[in-house]
């Protein structure tokens, strides 16, 4: 202002509310950026805004925000946005897990990915995207590892290792009464199903 710098807290604003759908599709506004739904503070003057999210079709708009007697006000006050999904860039991904009771999980980044309704195992996943996944069950090993459409195509199979036989070796076995177990030197191995053994450090 003149030839001062004028701080945002002093800056007059509306707010404005921005609905917005799917949860973390980004919203860009005045060079600024927000994740999911949120309420913007805009001061006077016409701001045009994008919500976008990788596989979907991206919208664009713009809110007025007029200012009458020092009361700024703005138009619209909520935005409504929900991003339609771009069906060329899906595919749906079956995961063939073995034993079918393992807890598999899908991720995108840090974002957990939900199975399709109904489907057990079975995901709407993006087809030029990486994804990563852990599976888990009582008595087998963890398999954990990366998928993703282009090399791995529209099945994948993930099979968990039984733990067939574990062995305890190379700890003291004789003590004097009261003296404390000593772990020192003690290796526990675990033999798979393909015949492999693996030393179990911890858990």
């Amino acid at each position: 202002t003149g030839d001062y710098p004028a701080l945002n807290w002093e800056t007059p604003t509306a707010s404005v509310n921005f609905n917005i759908t799917p949860a973390n599709a980004v919203l860009s506004i005045n060079d600024a950026t927000y994740t999911g739904s949120c309420n913007v503070a805009l001061p006077a003057g016409t701001h045009s805004y994008t919500v976008s999210l990788d596989g979907y079709t991206t919208q664009s708009g713009t809110v007025t925000v007029t200012e009458s007697e020092g009361v700024l006000a703005a138009a619209p006050k909520s935005v409504p946005v929900s991003l339609e999904k771009d069906s060329t860039l899906w595919t749906d991904v079956h995961f063939a897990v073995t034993p079918d009771t393992a807890t598999f999980e899908l991720k995108d980044g840090e974002t957990t990915v939900q199975p399709s309704e109904g489907e057990k195992f079975t995901y709407s996943l993006l087809k030029n995207h990486n994804y990563s996944y852990t599976a888990t069950a009582d008595g087998y090993e963890d398999e954990s590892g990366t998928y993703s459409v282009e090399t791995d195509g529209s099945n994948k199979t993930v099979e968990l290792k039984q733990v067939t036989k574990i062995s305890v070796s190379g700890y003291k076995t004789v003590y004097t009464q009261g003296e404390q177990f000593d772990t020192t030197g003690l290796v526990v191995t675990a033999t798979l199903s393909d015949n492999t053994q693996k030393e179990v450090s911890e858990g």
